[in-house]
């Protein structure tokens, strides 16, 4: 399950801040970074993308950390 099932949330803050550092936040048209609800099981990667139109089937899948996975999107 989506933490914000809902839809997506956007921020427009263009950077965060990490004890001293601070990091700029590029958007990216072909990525998109989803967190999960770490109470609920993940659901299949297969089945994630099956129901989200907007995700690249084709594009790697990868698992950032915290619960963040990063997925494709459609052209």
């Amino acid at each position: 399950m989506l933490a914000a099932a809902s839809g997506p949330v956007c921020f427009a803050q263009e950077f965060y801040y990490d004890l001293d550092t601070t990091y700029a936040v590029v958007p990216s048209q072909s990525k998109i970074a989803v967190q999960f609800d770490t109470t609920r099981p993940v659901p299949a990667q297969s089945e994630f993308i099956a129901a989200h139109s907007c995700l690249n089937a084709s594009t790697e899948v990868k698992y950032l950390h915290r619960g963040f996975w990063v997925y494709g999107l459609q052209p």
